[in-house]
């Protein structure tokens, strides 16, 4: 679909539509009433400005629902109804939006998925996701005009169920029926790091309890301005700065992702240039604004009420680190904050205080990697630290298990669930997945933390613990210090763990990138000593390649399983 860019107009919804949704006066049962009403309520204002190679594609509430009306007609012609899933795999832009939200307005279940890019492994993406295709079974996917060829090479068995978006034209209106609260409105896929993405089902009703809750705890509302270079196939990007904002008619600025790799500073031009209030970013966002920002580069940052950390490990000296560098801009302690969130949860499972700074906490390092017990301590050099998330959200409650399933008490490390008014329906099509997850009304996270306070302080993953000659280690805080060592390229190293059969533990194996050739020697040498220096560690082996070379997902996150395989199959020493 084409759509003017900010020098040119931007339609309405029929007038006499929407005085009839305004007298209806429905209340917000589902995401799709939540539209209408915005649409009926304040038809141009200005939902989501998509920015596109430096021109501003957007899109009121009044285009959004014309939009998404075109998209929900064009694919009831071709046979969608309710309950089926229809997958959308778009570049950057408004489509994203309106394709998404007329899928729902039919009642069916839309569900976003990456496209395939130059730097990734073309054979594995295609086959990752014709798999996940067989799997799910979509009635529709939709996509732009370029990706049909790929398909046609790959996935010739799914080119009869293609709508490109240069298609949906001229489509006869279609009657858009009631939808039940309680049926599934979409699904988020997880970033399938280990194994193939699993889709999570989540109905109406639980969206919009979470956002509800979560947007008072923020004190989020129509005022507020996001600032967005999130991918909308991660939990984060869908509902923080689609669904949320939707719900309460606040307005999202979207970068593309692509763009903000090549020029990360675009973020904070947006942030100063339309006054954004509100900004989620993974931990290593943080520190990749903070290095490769040029330092003669000033901005206003003075209107954020919030950059919240979430996604991945959240570290206390990676917002050091970011208020050091943008203190003189305007950022504050207490606007950087934590959300420990999931997909599962539809998205935040807990949430710090905006009007507080953020809050660490130090441990005896001994007492931790041999007991998995936390002791503070204040002014010891070889502590670890902790980055508080803050208390769950008021829909949710969190317990700490134990191996063998007994809850534990403050302090004591083990596994995190779950449970509360949030939490999905289910794993599409994956039953026995979800049995083994979802018990008894909780839900395992796989993740381990400890609560202190009542504050949760998540430790890393059950699949990233590694434990060697007795003493537990997490990967993340191995690369952690190596992503600080000159020469690595940031957030290109990955740390596994490989058997050692002849020593009966294992031996840690660090893989790193580096754009300086001749530098394999010496990084080797300053990432072992740095290590060992910093976690009393012994790293066996440093594998130096070439940038572009640590494979990833199809969501683009480095995967250690795969690298792990890449390790044990390599050619030579």
């Amino acid at each position: 679909m084409a759509y003017e860019n900010s020098e040119g107009t931007h339609p309405v919804v029929d007038p006499s539509a929407r005085d009839m949704i305004a007298a209806r006066r429905l209340p917000v049962r589902t995401i799709n009433d939540a539209m209408r009403r915005h649409a009926a309520e304040r038809p141009r204002d200005v939902f989501a400005d998509f920015r596109i190679r430096g021109a501003s594609h957007r899109l009121t509430f009044a285009d959004l629902l014309a939009g998404s009306t075109q998209y929900a007609a064009q694919c009831a012609r071709l046979g969608v109804g309710s309950g089926d899933v229809v997958i959308i795999i778009l570049d950057h832009g408004p489509d994203l939006a309106t394709s998404f939200c007329g899928v729902m307005e039919l009642g069916a279940i839309p569900s976003f998925m990456p496209y395939a890019t130059p730097k990734q492994d073309a054979a594995y993406y295609w086959a990752s996701h014709k798999k996940l295709f067989d799997r799910i079974e979509p009635k529709l996917i939709i996509t732009f005009p370029a990706n049909r060829d790929k398909f046609a090479e790959h996935c010739p068995e799914y080119l009869d169920r293609l709508l490109l978006t240069d298609a949906v034209t001229g489509a006869s209106p279609v009657t858009i029926g009631e939808i039940d609260p309680d049926q599934v409105a979409l699904l988020q896929h997880s970033s399938g790091t280990t194994s193939l993405k699993k889709g999570v089902m989540l109905t109406h009703r639980t969206i919009l309890d979470q956002v509800t809750i979560y947007a008072g705890k923020l004190d989020f509302g129509p005022d507020d301005v996001v600032a967005s270079w999130l991918p909308l196939y991660h939990d984060m990007g869908l509902i923080a700065t689609l669904m949320m904002p939707l719900v309460v008619g606040a307005r999202v600025v979207f970068l593309d992702p692509f763009e903000w790799v090549t020029r990360p500073e675009t973020l904070l031009d947006v942030i100063e240039a339309d006054r954004a209030t509100f900004c989620w970013l993974p931990n290593f966002a943080f520190s990749h604004l903070a290095r490769v920002v040029p330092a003669s580069r000033s901005f206003d940052l003075s209107s954020m009420r919030a950059f919240i950390n979430c996604s991945e490990p959240c570290k206390a000296n990676t917002f050091r680190t970011f208020l050091q560098r943008f203190g003189s801009a305007g950022v504050q302690e207490r606007s950087l904050q934590v959300s420990y969130a999931m997909a599962e949860n539809v998205f935040a499972v807990t949430q710090t205080d905006l009007s507080l700074p953020f809050k660490s906490l130090r441990a005896d390092r001994s007492a931790f990697a041999q007991r998995e017990r936390i002791e503070e301590v204040a002014g010891q050099d070889d502590a670890i630290e902790f980055l508080s998330c803050g208390p769950a959200i008021d829909n949710t409650q969190m317990r700490i298990a134990g191996k063998d399933g007994a809850v534990l008490d403050d302090g004591a490390v083990g596994e995190i669930l779950i449970r509360g008014t949030s939490l999905f329906a289910g794993y599409h099509r994956l039953p026995e997945q979800t049995a083994r997850k979802l018990r008894d009304g909780w839900y395992h996270t796989g993740d381990l933390g400890f609560l202190w306070q009542d504050h949760l302080y998540v430790t890393g993953r059950t699949d990233d613990l590694i434990t060697v000659y007795g003493r537990n280690y997490y990967a993340h805080e191995i690369e952690e210090i190596v992503n600080d060592v000159p020469g690595v390229i940031p957030g290109r190293c990955v740390a596994i763990d490989i058997p050692a059969a002849e020593l009966g533990t294992n031996q840690i194996v660090v893989m790193l990138e580096t754009r300086d050739e001749g530098a394999a020697r010496t990084l080797s040498r300053l990432v072992k000593n740095r290590v060992a220096a910093a976690m009393t560690l012994v790293v066996n082996s440093v594998v130096v390649d070439p940038p572009g070379t640590l494979a990833k997902t199809t969501s683009g996150k480095i995967s250690r399983e795969l690298n792990r395989l890449r390790y044990l199959n390599r050619e030579g020493p």
